[in-house]
């Protein structure tokens, strides 16, 4: 290609020919001010009176629910044929012998458990939460320390004999730990209604403030923004300069004409509006600014045509 010679006559000649090739796109200086969600959120006052009230309103979501583990023996009438007197004489045996030796709970609960499922493990019923067992029994589990043993404990399944063996859970986050958790909370509550609010102001706003976004920044704390040499093809990875409804409106004819302020767009979870503040209507660009592509692009066309004969 580079060794195909052009002169500056045929670059005149194609630039005049071509001239909608080489055309600077409109552009316009636009100013725009933009209502998020999270612009009026961080305007919510909320005061330590509202938080210490939701934490004690809602303090069970910032607990850890208690939960033991404990070890049990249970006898039962049914099983072995015994009276309910011999029963609960045995049991009682039992008990004795685990107050002299609590070391040796889970020889006798092998020996002496119905329950297929701990007796085999030592009388071993893991970790448990409130709800989980038959009302006395579960009374008496969380009625006990770590390591203490019950008395005889009498529920529809029989006699029970059980040890805590430990405990987790059961506590609450202080107010201190989750304050910004609770200030999340209270503020997304009353975002809603703030929110809906601030729209409306929005949108009348940028409409009775003509060619000025100063009213409705002012009223909702907001900072205008400017760009400069905005085209119809926006700025890439920006979300509201790139919004095609609201490029549409900032090059349709009323906008470059009159210069007011745009309705409210809705871009994304934000109202955002736009008013022209100079524009350069589409245009040639001079032929020495892009004498380089224009001389390409014959060269291109020539090397074309001689490809062309060649084959003829």
């Amino acid at each position: 290609m580079s060794k195909v010679k052009v002169t500056d006559e045929q670059i005149t000649a194609f630039y005049d020919a071509n001239k909608s090739l080489f055309m600077s796109p409109q552009k316009a200086d636009v100013a725009f001010v933009v209502l998020s969600a999270d612009d009026i959120k961080s305007k919510i006052d909320v005061s330590d009176a509202d938080v210490a009230q939701y934490y004690e309103q809602n303090k069970s979501r910032f607990s850890t629910p208690e939960e033991r583990r404990a070890r049990h023996i249970l006898l039962d009438a049914n099983k072995d044929g015994s009276s309910e007197a011999d029963l609960k004489a045995k049991a009682e045996k039992i008990l004795a012998e685990l107050k002299a030796n609590p070391a040796k709970f889970a020889e006798l609960a092998k020996a002496n458990s119905i329950d297929p499922g701990s007796a085999v493990q030592g009388g071993d019923l893991g970790f448990f939460g409130k709800g989980a067992m038959v009302p006395e029994f579960e009374q008496a589990a969380f009625g006990l320390k770590k390591g203490e043993l019950s008395g005889l404990i009498k529920t529809q399944f029989g006699y029970h004999i059980l040890e805590v063996t430990d405990i987790k859970g059961g506590t609450v986050k202080t107010l201190a730990e989750v304050k910004n958790l609770v200030l999340e909370d209270i503020r997304n509550q009353k975002l809603t209604v703030k929110y809906a609010e601030a729209q409306n102001t929005f949108s009348e706003g940028v409409f009775e403030g003509g060619k000025s976004f100063e009213p409705v920044a002012k009223a909702l704390g907001l900072t205008p923004q400017t760009v400069k040499g905005l085209t119809q093809a926006g700025v890439k990875g920006d979300p509201v300069l790139s919004d095609k409804a609201l490029l549409s409106e900032v090059f349709s004819t009323d906008s470059v004409t009159n210069r007011n302020n745009s309705k409210a767009f809705t871009v994304g979870d934000a109202l955002v509006s736009a008013r022209v503040l100079n524009y350069v209507a589409q245009s040639t660009k001079p032929l020495q600014e892009v004498k380089a592509e224009v001389s390409a692009a014959v060269r291109q066309e020539k090397r074309s045509e001689e490809r062309r004969v060649g084959k003829e």
